[in-house]
């Protein structure tokens, strides 16, 4: 089905987003649609496809990456690009994310162990996180006793 998305409101754009029907092609193209809102219900729709989350977690929107970051469809290698985010809310919602690696969880640590300011929540979140690996916790213990 062909759609005119110039001629669709914003409320229509919405609803196509966030149906787990809705083709990727047609996806994304509302990821790229100037409204950031519409590119954040693409973001959070739980059935969406990587490329289509890939381009998304580029996006100049702090929401749209957070709906990315914590979208369970998300592959890890996105999570490991939104673990690097220069904003703490991105970094926050990666750990969320029901099926973030080990891995990962580790990379967003160092990551934020090596920041001149640490986010408190980060590094609480990161604790938090019952995939965490203890030996990482013991570290966080040490470090950031304080903040926890």
């Amino acid at each position: 089905m062909d759609f005119n998305y110039d001629y669709m409101s914003t409320k229509q754009k919405i609803s196509l987003a966030n149906d787990s029907n809705t083709p990727a092609e047609e996806l994304q193209e509302l990821a790229t649609d100037d409204n950031h809102v519409v590119r954040y219900h693409v973001a959070k729709n739980p059935k969406n496809y990587a490329y289509v989350l890939r381009s998304l977690a580029q996006d100049i929107s702090m929401d749209v990456r957070c709906r990315v970051a914590s979208n369970p469809s998300s592959p890890d290698d996105i999570l490991r690009h939104l673990a690097k985010d220069a904003l703490y809310w991105v970094r926050r919602s990666v750990i969320k994310n029901p099926t973030i690696s080990i891995n990962t969880l580790i990379i967003l640590f160092e990551y934020e162990k090596n920041l001149k300011n640490p986010d408190t929540d980060v590094i609480r979140s990161l604790y938090d996180n019952k995939k965490l690996p203890i030996g990482i916790k013991r570290v966080i213990e040490t470090l950031y006793r304080d903040w926890l």
